[in-house]
């Protein structure tokens, strides 16, 4: 069997810090020698890893990697499942282990169990998930999600509501043929290091930090569609937030009023309990302490705003606007600069 860890979500949980960490640094070693590969399982069976994965994630706007969804895993055919475990086992050999990652993989265990993936795919399996509190979670997720899907709010949580109830999603792995145990953390602020901690390798530094858009450019998405499409059309939001990210006074708009809030605590607070028997004696006394989970009154000094269009402050959309003359400027000298060093090649060459 292939020794492997499939790192599942919870998206809004630091999952892209994890993909570009680990795209940046695909090979992982330990102090035994023994070696973690970062692979990525892309549409059509095809295996990246090493170098070329890191290429290929730094070719892309948002800058990381991640393996398909499993509803298409679970479509490739026998054949291709054949080569892909051979070509996993290629890579790890007897000694070395693989990881692989995808944030919407903690909502499909049917889908694996059904499928027989991992069996297939000859793994021993580790499963690692981060959750963080579900009202947080939510007020991220409708900037993220659904504040452009056309859905009404209070339907669009009644539905979501379904996606926080954290042990209902991962206590079914628990059970899954072929893994062998299941490691539930919760969100802290360096989700790189505690993953390394998690995985037992040596901690290792992101060259990216992960930064959230502006509220101001969130509500300008809300005037202007044609800068969000879909909920999914997101290539934007990380190049937006490389340049204008830094506006630190300009948090992400809060929808949760209190009586969202009652809401979700109450429909959530059954599985929060249940959650705790998954994790460690520290995690779990943290969790338990901590009133995000459990009481409104944690969120006393957040600030409702509508979660519709509303008035932009001036002196935010100004903050945004050199901002982004700044940065205009930048790659315009960067551009210069790079036409320069090409001219200069293009003439050697002849």
């Amino acid at each position: 069997m292939i020794e492997a860890v499939l790192h599942i979500g919870a998206g809004k949980c630091g999952s892209s810090a994890l993909q570009t960490m680990l795209g940046q640094h695909p090979v992982l070693g330990d102090t035994q020698g023994i070696k973690t590969h970062y692979v990525a399982i892309k549409k059509d069976g095809a295996l990246l890893h090493g170098e070329a994965l890191s290429h290929q994630a730094k070719a892309l706007p948002w800058g990381y990697m991640a393996s398909v969804n499993a509803s298409l895993l679970a479509e490739l055919p026998d054949a291709q499942i054949k080569k892909l475990s051979g070509d996993v086992r290629a890579i790890s050999g007897d000694v070395d282990r693989l990881l692989l990652s995808n944030e919407g993989w903690i909502n499909d265990c049917k889908i694996f169990q059904e499928s027989n993936l991992l069996d297939r795919l000859g793994f021993n399996t580790s499963i690692v998930a981060y959750v963080r509190p579900p009202v947080e979670w939510l007020n991220s997720a409708w900037w993220q999600w659904g504040a452009w899907s056309g859905v009404p709010f209070e339907r669009w949580l009644d539905y979501e509501l379904l996606r926080v109830r954290w042990f209902d999603l991962i206590e079914p792995w628990l059970g899954l043929k072929n893994v062998d145990k299941v490691i539930v953390r919760l969100l802290p602020s360096d989700v790189i290091s505690d993953f390394c901690d998690v995985i037992n390798v040596p901690r290792l530094p992101s060259e990216r930090r992960n930064r959230g858009l502006p509220g101001t450019l969130l509500r300008i998405y809300q005037r202007h569609r044609e800068l969000r499409k879909t909920p999914h059309d997101s290539a934007g939001d990380f190049v937006f937030a490389e340049h204008l990210g830094h506006l630190s006074n300009d948090p992400t708009p809060w929808v949760m009023g209190p009586y969202r809030i009652r809401k979700i605590l109450a429909e959530t607070k059954g599985s929060n309990l249940r959650l705790l028997s998954m994790l460690d004696e520290e995690s779990g006394k943290h969790m338990e302490e901590d009133g995000k989970w459990w009481d409104e009154s944690a969120y006393a000094d957040r600030q409702k705003s509508f979660e519709g269009q509303v008035d932009l402050s001036a002196t935010h959309l100004e903050q945004i606007a050199v901002a982004a003359l700044t940065s205009l400027l930048e790659l315009k000298n960067e551009n210069r600069s790079l036409r320069s060093r090409l001219d200069k090649l293009t003439q050697a060459l002849k």
